[in-house]
């Protein structure tokens, strides 16, 4: 999926789990939002990507697109360190963004594999990256924002 589903996905998912943890909504949100779009920094094309560059061009020559930073490993790995180094409130939101991005490409043709390395099973559905049903999607996704929001 585009980089505006992920951060509108992440963004709602946070709006809707916020209220659960004990943080400051406006940093929980931002770390939400940062979380979804992250992902995508094994894709030098990708929009962190673009704002990466030259490191995105290392992760994605390294471990691939979708490869290991499109796993659970690595979304635990950054949260253990945000907590590690007194981050936790910053490292929930951020694991939030993060697994909403993995859960919205479970949707996508090319889908995911969630538990990468360990197991090269794929989750995957039906809608292309930047097709109309991702564009359907989008849309849904704010009309539940501006209801979550009302």
């Amino acid at each position: 999926m585009m980089y505006k589903t992920h951060a509108a996905f992440g963004f709602l998912i946070g709006l809707l789990l916020m209220n659960y943890f004990n943080v400051n909504k406006y940093v929980f949100l931002s770390m939400v939002v940062l979380g979804s779009i992250f992902v995508d920094i094994d894709e030098d094309n990708s929009y962190i990507g673009r704002k990466t560059r030259p490191v995105s061009n290392v992760i994605e020559r390294v471990f691939g697109h979708r490869g290991i930073f499109h796993s659970l490993l690595i979304a635990g790995l950054i949260f253990i360190g945000f907590s590690y180094f007194g981050y936790l409130k910053f490292g929930i939101g951020f694991l939030v963004g993060y697994v909403s991005h993995l859960a919205a490409d479970a949707l996508t043709i090319e889908g995911v594999r969630i538990f990468y390395p360990f197991s090269s099973k794929s989750i995957h559905g039906l809608v292309r990256t930047n097709g109309v049903f991702e564009k359907i999607f989008f849309i849904l996704v704010l009309v539940a924002i501006g209801y979550v929001l009302i």
